[in-house]
């Protein structure tokens, strides 16, 4: 097998050429773009993980001195599209479109955003929108009652079988067989996951951090049901990601949608809470180890078995059993 060309860039002192500006503050990421008659979002997210919305009382926000506008599902519906997630060939880091329905599909879903002239007035407006629920038994983690078990359905061979594993096994002189778990990481990086949007005419443009912006490009186009042609990504620099800007947050296109009906641009900047539930993480592992050898230490057996908790909107596919 023919070894992978490095091109002699892995281990060679390679300049970074955006580093002075990085470190000395000249350096302009997404929210660091100021428009003029800039308005500003602020998300409200849901404090259950299964339910539904029973009623909305925004009329205390709305009194709020500069609060512009509210999207709830009820003026929002069926204007944003869903969008696939990027493992079935989408970009989207979730299908689910939050503000499409009063259903309640995982703590921390956006269910409102507020907008203001001013940041704090949509802070304050945020606060005093009153959400009430209708509240569900959510299945959270291993062993919950109602978890469901399916087979995975991989980006590459979920399954694969060589040998006699039973036989060899039998034969090994020395065995080990464990368990382990791993916990949920999020990938919740320095820069906060923001977006700014700015309609001219039909033209979208879009300041975000992004590690794919030909799929936010694509992505955002298909939800809003435009031509790719009118949308414009600027992402000059990226404040740390870990692949959780390669793919698009619903968020995104909700700020498009409220540019659009406010016809002025509108920033979002979401909260360090907020960004452990905006995009996608790693979830809990169990996993399952049987190794054999023989008296001299050599590997005769080996079986590996592996579950990965994932939702019921969108299942993750892990790559091997």
């Amino acid at each position: 097998m023919e070894m992978m060309k490095t091109n002699g860039v892995i281990g060679a002192d390679v300049p970074r050429i955006d580093g002075i500006a990085k470190v000395t503050g000249a350096a302009r990421y997404g929210a660091d773009f100021h428009l003029s008659r800039l308005a500003f979002a602020c998300l409200v997210t849901s404090p259950i993980a299964l339910g539904k919305i029973r009623e909305i009382d925004d009329s205390h926000a709305r009194a709020v001195p500069g609060v512009l506008e509210i999207l709830t599902h009820r003026n929002v519906g069926k204007a944003i599209k869903p969008g696939s997630p990027m493992l079935d060939g989408g970009n989207m880091a979730s299908s689910v479109a939050p503000l499409e329905s009063e259903n309640i599909h995982f703590a921390g879903q956006i269910v409102a955003v507020v907008i203001a002239g001013a940041l704090e007035s949509a802070q304050e407006g945020a606060e005093r929108l009153s959400i009430s629920y209708d509240v569900q038994t959510p299945v959270a983690t291993f062993d919950c009652p109602g978890l469901k078990e399916v087979k995975a359905k991989a980006i590459g061979e979920s399954e694969i079988e060589t040998g006699h594993f039973t036989n060899a096994f039998a034969a090994a002189v020395t065995t080990v067989d464990a368990w382990y778990d791993t916990p949920p990481q999020h990938h919740n990086p320095m820069e906060l996951f923001q977006t700014t949007c700015s309609w001219d005419g039909d033209d979208l443009t879009v300041w975000e951090s992004s590690q794919s912006v030909r799929g936010y490009q694509h992505g955002l186009a298909r939800q809003l049901g435009i031509s790719a042609t009118h949308v414009h990504v600027i992402s000059p620099f990226i404040g740390g990601a870990f692949g959780s800007r390669g793919e698009l947050a619903q968020s995104t296109a909700l700020v498009a949608l409220a540019a659009k009906r406010l016809g002025q641009p509108v920033k979002l900047v979401a909260t360090r809470r907020q960004g452990f539930t905006l995009r996608t993480f790693r979830a809990e592992t169990r996993q399952h180890m049987q190794l054999g050898a023989d008296a001299d230490g050599r590997l005769t057996a080996l079986f590996h078995e592996g579950w990965e908790l994932t939702s019921r909107d969108d299942g993750f596919r892990i790559g091997g059993n």
